[in-house]
This record gives structure tokens, sequence and C-alpha cells, in this order.
């Protein structure tokens, strides 16, 4: 009776641990990409609109390095301070507008 016992024990283990793998290899699959649509014009527009705030940015950064690279410049402690913080924030601005575009672009490629 003990060998009888043991031995059913195994055989219902046995089949548990294959009805387990069964459903695991159920749900090893890759479940499918979201089904989702971007509006693939508005994307472009929205990554041009970037582009052109990334050049304005840029301009404006070149500038103020150029103001602040003259002569004499520093000799008025508050335009130049004025100055510096106004490159900080202009700066910041070109790193999140960056960041945006890498996104919106990186969104783009998923797209195509």
């Amino acid at each position: 009776d003990y060998r009888t016992f043991i031995t059913n024990n195994r055989r219902d283990a046995r089949r548990k641990e294959r009805a387990d793998k069964s459903t695991e290899k159920v749900a090893e699959k890759p479940a499918a990409p979201p089904a989702y649509k971007i509006n693939l014009a508005q994307t472009q527009k929205n990554l041009q609109t970037l582009e052109r705030e990334l050049a304005k940015l840029n301009e404006q950064k070149t500038l103020l390095e150029q103001k602040m690279a003259a002569p004499g410049f520093y000799h008025d402690g508050v335009t130049s301070q004025a100055a510096q913080k106004e490159y900080a924030i202009v700066s910041q601005k070109i790193a999140e507008t960056e960041s945006r575009w890498l996104a919106v672009q990186q969104e783009l490629d998923q797209a195509v």
C-alpha cells in the first residue's frame, strides 16, 4: 500500500509539472505589440516645430556667448549676472527641447 501511495504521488506530481510547463509555454509567447496608431503627419509636424525651436534657442545661446565673450563685459556685475542667468535658462530649454525631440523622433521611428 505504501509503495502504491508513493508511486501515485510521484505520478501526480509529474502530471502537475507537465501541466504547469504547458501553461508556461503558452505564457512565454511574446505579447503582440500594442495596436496603436500615431498620426504620422502630426508627428512630423511636431518634429519640425521642435527643430525650429531648437534653432532659435541655439541662436540665442550663440548671441549670449558672443556677448559674454566681449572685453569688459564682466565689469558690470548686474549685466553679467543677468546674462549668465539667461544663458542658464536658455541652456536648460535646449536640453528639454532636445529631450522632447528625441522622444518624438523615437515615436516616429517605431511607427515607420
